[in-house]
């Protein structure tokens, strides 16, 4: 619990000096009720879109020193897509992108001490969209995508994004790309009436929490 300058845990944890003198302490975000009994493991499911956070090595406390200073960190990749028009001449609405391929898991299982999720399910993550695109694309507010980063490597397998734009379908082949855990990596991406292309030399890539953007 977060009562606006500092976390308490709800139930709280007591050390007893005579029999266990000291604790360890993990934390993960969005809470799962199972963590309790798995501690150490979160099970990942990107189709919910979460940005799930954990805070890495245990931190010990002891009965005299029972402050734990947690820093969480983004488990997942941030998949950002910034499309502009190039002679389209349709309405241009973004309704959808749809994410798949052999590299592309929906589920999986994160080890808090590190953030590493070991993909159990392959898929296809989907996210509905209402957006304009123009011909300046966007500079911030991208459509964006939490995926499971490793083992999301392109280099080595395809992906896939599909696009509903003004009703209808777009099929488009990821370019070269390894993700990596807490990173935003940024597409652009050009619509025609031809289809929609990446464009792979400017993909971009950023640590989280940045979201601003210059075609």
């Amino acid at each position: 619990n977060y009562n606006g300058s500092a976390w308490t845990l709800d139930p709280g944890v007591y050390l007893d000096k005579d029999k266990q003198k000291n604790a360890f302490i993990y934390a993960v975000y969005p809470y799962q009720s199972e963590f309790a009994s798995t501690p150490g493991r979160l099970t990942i499911d990107a189709t919910t879109q979460n940005d799930y956070l954990y805070s890495g090595s245990y931190v010990p406390v002891t009965v005299t020193t029972n402050t734990a200073k947690l820093n969480m960190k983004h488990a997942m990749s941030l998949a950002a897509f910034n499309i502009f028009t190039d002679g389209y001449s349709g309405a241009g609405k973004l309704q959808s992108l749809a994410i798949s391929g052999d590299s592309v898991y929906t589920k999986g299982v994160m080890t808090v001490e590190n953030g590493k999720i070991h993909g159990t399910e392959r898929g296809e993550i989907k996210v509905a969209f209402d957006k304009q695109i123009t011909a300046q694309g966007w500079s911030n507010s991208m459509p964006r995508i939490w995926v499971i980063p490793l083992p999301f490597n392109t280099k080595s397998t395809k992906a896939y994004l599909k696009s509903v734009i003004d009703g209808k379908e777009f099929n488009s082949v990821f370019p070269e790309v390894e993700m990596k855990i807490g990173f935003q990596y940024s597409f652009h991406l050009v619509l025609t009436d031809n289809g929609l292309e990446f464009i792979p030399d400017q993909t971009t890539t950023m640590a989280l929490n940045f979201d601003e953007d210059e075609i």
